[in-house]
């Protein structure tokens, strides 16, 4: 969510194929490409299904359940044992990790509660981690929020029923029902909260820090909430979109062609996509 690195589904580093590999070749299935301000000293060339990133630090999700870590400061080991992880979340200095058995693991910081995970400690489905709160959805479509209460971030509204994703923002947060509406709670001081209507037909959704990016049924995105560094613009075309990331100031939209397109602040390059953009499945 607040990450500045932004990384997709390709690769980053020294890779143990790069001495038969030649420009332009296309990269192993499931290896990760990250471009911004990043320190790598991992092996990311193949096997993974999800990234997160916190300010930091970033994590990868390997196909076998297992994480991997890398960035700037402790802790960068993931939790043990170190596998059954189906999902993963970053938050500004915090990671959320979803198990197989519907428990999850938290670590990085805990200075505002953001890693005392409600019990039960079961029945999970899916972890969103903002600045510094986090979400998890249940099984039973209800939403559980902990961490920092101020702004409202935590004010879960009611019905609590019927949700089908989450996503967190740097005081904010975000829910997506079965009916394809969005419901947003917390800090409105940047408008992040003003869901453009009609609020309906939604399938997916992303949090920034201050700007959000909801993704529709026809492929098209929908953004709203702080304008500045023009993250909260439509990219254009905006059509064939089948994914959605967004970061402090910046944005980025997957389309079904494997191609990703990113917009707004870009003083590290965070909006400079790598060559060749092609292939991938998933972005963060």
């Amino acid at each position: 969510m607040l990450a500045w690195p932004l990384v997709a589904f390709a690769q980053v580093g020294p890779s143990p194929h790069a001495a038969t590999q030649k420009l332009g070749d296309p990269l192993p299935q499931g290896s990760i490409v990250g471009w911004g301000t990043q320190t790598v000293g991992v092996d990311l060339s193949e096997g993974f299904v999800q990234i997160a990133a916190t300010n930091w630090q970033s994590v990868g999700l390997k196909a076998d359940g297992s994480l991997v870590a890398w960035g700037a400061v402790a802790p960068n080991s993931p939790p043990a044992p170190n596998h059954g992880f189906v999902a993963i979340s970053g938050g500004a200095d915090h990671f959320l990790a979803l198990r197989d058995d519907g428990s999850i693991e938290a670590w990085g910081s805990n200075n505002y509660g953001q890693l005392d995970i409600p019990g039960p400690n079961a029945d999970f489905i899916a972890v969103a981690a903002g600045e510094h709160h986090s979400l998890a959805l249940k099984a039973d479509g209800s939403i559980a929020a902990w961490g920092r209460s101020d702004d409202g971030r935590l004010a879960i509204p009611t019905p609590n029923v019927g949700f089908v994703a989450i996503a967190a923002g740097s005081r904010h947060s975000l829910g997506l029902t079965a009916g394809g509406t969005i419901v947003a709670w917390g800090a409105n001081q940047s408008g992040q909260l003003n869901i453009p209507a009609p609020n309906q037909g939604f399938v997916n959704l992303a949090a920034g820090a201050f700007h959000n990016l909801g993704l529709r049924a026809d492929g098209t995105i929908v953004p709203w909430g702080a304008g500045n560094f023009g993250s909260a613009i439509s990219p254009l075309p905006n059509a064939n979109f089948v994914g959605v990331a967004a970061g402090y100031g910046q944005s980025l939209g997957l389309k079904s062609d494997g191609t990703i397109e990113a917009w707004g602040w870009d003083l590290y390059g965070q909006a400079s996509l790598p060559w060749p953009n092609e292939n991938f499945i998933a972005v963060a």
